[in-house]
């Protein structure tokens, strides 16, 4: 809990904080500070360089002291791979750090990227090489991007990382001193979806893949009834879809097993025969998954394995569970007006909704990074309401003012 001190506290400002006898030296330290969010994913870590000296040395009256400030000498390395989406490369995005051999899904995170090399200690420059092209950037100045920078106030965008299928990242890091230092690599999958398209590699075309969800009413668990294909910020009304669900993975090729995760819970079921279900189930049986019916934010990660228990690329995604937010459960008659203004207010609702969840679900540091809203639009109307008209033209008017809350 805050406040954050890199040795510790007393729980606040004035029950003490501790020293970091550490840093009490003269040299150059680097400290890094990596955030996590409540569900415990990593947020953008945060690097800081700095220098102690020690100026007492000075000698006479008005005496002025010149501190110099030596290049870190902390080896420098490769510490991770950051992925970015550029589609406005002015105002790039922070998406997440890339892991080794994981699926990043257009649909999910857009189609505009680039990779930032993370570095701690003495790094000057990094080469980056990309698929094939074992020389595709130089960078001599931090932040180290893939295809060239203006700090952060513009990230280009690597045009290579939109096609669909497998890349590779290396970056080779350099000292002051002009020294090679040990070089680092990435490779992920650029999948689609919505395609059913997740690899184009011929070597694993036999292979099978993770292609979309369901999402199923199991309230009577023997007879399941299919109620849509859930994608990415979708919000689920359980005053309409009801409140005992299940979501199944659908999937392509073969498979050994899919291995599901909830809410931060990596391994929170594992299915070993298709329907791949989240809830589990046996034969026709669907069970329910109980968390789902908790409003708020679900992220489910579903990760299969091939015939020989070998992990295949992960595919996520995240949706909201509300109660009574919608017009769902409504009794208007339909064709009245009061189902006219309810569906208005739905598809607004739905609409803002989808806006606000697809500019600050991905933001880096965002209050609402990794937390979908719904956004609820109430209609009122103010009927025969008199205004006072110009003098030579007056009317009666009826005025419909929409509001939303």
């Amino acid at each position: 809990m805050p406040p954050y001190f890199i040795s510790g506290d007393g729980g606040s400002y004035a029950a003490g904080v501790l020293t970091t006898y550490e840093i009490g030296y003269v040299g150059t330290y680097t400290v890094e500070a990596r955030p996590h969010d409540r569900n415990g994913r990593r947020l953008t870590a945060h690097t800081v360089t700095f220098t102690v000296v020690d100026t007492s040395t000075a000698t006479g009256s008005g005496a002025t002291t010149t501190a110099t400030v030596p290049a870190s000498t902390t080896p420098g390395e490769i510490t991770g791979f950051k992925l970015w989406n550029t589609t406005d490369q002015a105002h790039p995005q922070f998406i997440k750090l890339l892991e080794q051999n994981e699926n990043i899904d257009i649909q999910l995170y857009g189609s505009h990227f680039t990779v930032e090399a993370e570095v701690v200690g003495d790094v000057v420059k990094v080469n980056f090489g990309l698929d094939e092209n074992t020389l595709y950037k130089e960078e001599y100045q931090a932040p180290f991007v893939l295809n060239g920078d203006a700090e952060y106030q513009f990230l280009a965008t690597t045009p290579e990382l939109s096609n669909i299928g497998l890349h590779t990242i290396t970056a080779t890091p350099f000292s002051s001193s002009s020294s090679q230092l040990t070089q680092a690599s990435i490779s992920f999958s650029i999948i689609d979806t919505s395609a059913g398209m997740l690899s184009v590699s011929s070597d694993e075309e036999e292979d099978g893949y993770v292609t979309g969800f369901l999402l199923w009413d199991t309230s009577v668990p023997t007879t399941p009834k299919f109620l849509k294909k859930i994608q990415h910020s979708d919000v689920v009304d359980i005053q309409q879809y009801g409140d005992q669900l299940s979501i199944e993975a659908e999937y392509t090729g073969h498979l050994s097993k899919i291995v599901f995760g909830l809410d931060g819970n990596d391994n929170y079921h594992v299915e070993n025969y298709e329907p791949y279900l989240l809830g589990g189930d046996s034969d026709t049986t669907y069970y329910p998954t109980p968390e789902l019916a908790i409003v708020g934010t679900h992220t489910i990660t579903a990760t299969p394995f091939d015939l020989s228990g070998v992990s295949l690329p992960t595919v996520s995604f995240s949706f909201l569970t509300v109660d009574g937010s919608t017009n769902a459960g409504s009794m208007a008659a339909p064709g009245t007006r009061q189902d006219l203004i309810e569906m208005l207010e739905d598809d607004l609702s739905f609409f803002l909704s989808g806006v606000v969840n697809a500019k600050y679900f991905l933001q880096s540091g965002h209050c609402l990074q990794w937390n979908l809203v719904y956004v609820k639009v109430e209609i009122t109307e103010v009927s025969d309401t008199m205004c006072q008209a110009p003098e030579r033209r007056r009317l009666r008017q009826s005025v419909a003012s929409p509001a939303a809350s």
